[in-house]
């Protein structure tokens, strides 16, 4: 299947290296603004062709778009791609209102296209270890706690309101779905406890999911050093996960002594679950991610809409 990038960033690379370790790139174009970025980029992961924005939607042998823009294009750009024909496979966030996901995954359910949200951990084997354990020896929850803090405001798509920046949308997708994906996505309640803003960009935030008999706290930092765990506990054990965006190990406690520490790292960069689901599903017709659909997508995207709501204005 001939795939194309849209975006030539940081996340981009990082999926141009994915796709050149399983052997798929030459099967890939990229596409940006800057054609001697998109040239250099080619070259760097030995593409088959680099093109524009324009080139790339036009092409007819490309199936499957990947979207690596910044937040505030997702929309947009996701929807003259399904417009042109173009199955389509977006970074997190999809978009930054929820209505804008209901039109994209109506839009596409209406042309037989794909359509999934990057959203990479939840495509990782690991989330499937991980719920076994929790079934195993988690019956009764007594709390979870997924905290992630890393020094991300200093990087322009994140200080940048109009590019849609901000901490949540950021790094909070991901304690919102480790959540969901592991305590259940039938939450009761949002209770958000703070907020803090810096010129117009939320930069920490503190919140809980309120379950029938317990309560799942969030904790996000763009201003910190890198910390990234998440931890569930009932009244005997405790289960370690690190890190949450992408799980590498996990360890389980009973009565404060380790029993099962466990490597649960992806097989190459993660990113891997993520084009191979899409694949498979494209070639049998499913217009849907198994492993994050628009109902689990659609619910994230409402959580951290009722935390920090973007304008109409953007």
């Amino acid at each position: 299947m001939k795939i194309g990038i849209l975006g030539c960033g940081r996340i981009a690379q990082k999926m141009g290296n994915t796709l050149k370790l399983m052997g798929l790139n030459k099967d890939c174009y990229i596409a940006s603004r800057d054609i001697l970025k998109a040239k250099k980029f080619k070259e760097d992961y030995d593409f088959f062709d680099y093109c524009n924005y324009e080139e790339l939607l036009s092409n007819k042998e490309i199936e499957l778009i990947y979207i690596a823009t910044v937040n505030s294009m997702h929309y947009k750009q996701a929807k003259w791609c399904l417009e042109k024909g173009k199955n389509v496979l977006i970074e997190k966030p999809i978009t930054l209102r929820i209505n804008e996901s209901e039109e994209l995954y109506a839009l596409a359910k209406s042309k037989n296209l794909f359509i999934g949200e990057a959203l990479w951990t939840s495509y990782m084997p690991s989330i499937k270890i991980i719920n076994n354990y929790l079934h195993k020896y988690f019956i009764n929850i007594t709390s979870s706690l997924a905290v992630f803090k890393v020094n991300s405001i200093i990087k322009e798509r994140v200080n940048k309101k109009e590019l849609g920046g901000g901490a949540l949308f950021d790094l909070g997708i991901y304690p919102i779905a480790i959540t969901l994906l592991t305590c259940g996505f039938n939450y009761k309640k949002l209770i958000i406890d703070n907020i803090t803003y810096q010129n117009d960009v939320d930069i920490k935030e503190d919140f809980s999911l309120i379950y029938d008999n317990f309560t799942s706290r969030c904790i996000v930092d763009a201003t910190f050093d890198r910390i990234s765990y998440l931890e569930i506990k009932n009244d005997d054990y405790l289960m370690q996960v690190t890190p949450i965006e992408c799980p590498k190990n996990l360890k389980i406690f009973k009565n404060n002594q380790l029993i099962i520490d466990e490597d649960i790292s992806p097989e190459l960069t993660g990113f891997e679950y993520e084009i191979n689901q899409a694949i498979d599903n494209i070639n049998n017709k499913k217009y849907l991610p198994t492993s994050w659909d628009d109902k689990k997508s659609l619910l994230t995207l409402k959580i951290m809409n009722e935390i920090v709501r973007f304008k109409e204005d953007l």
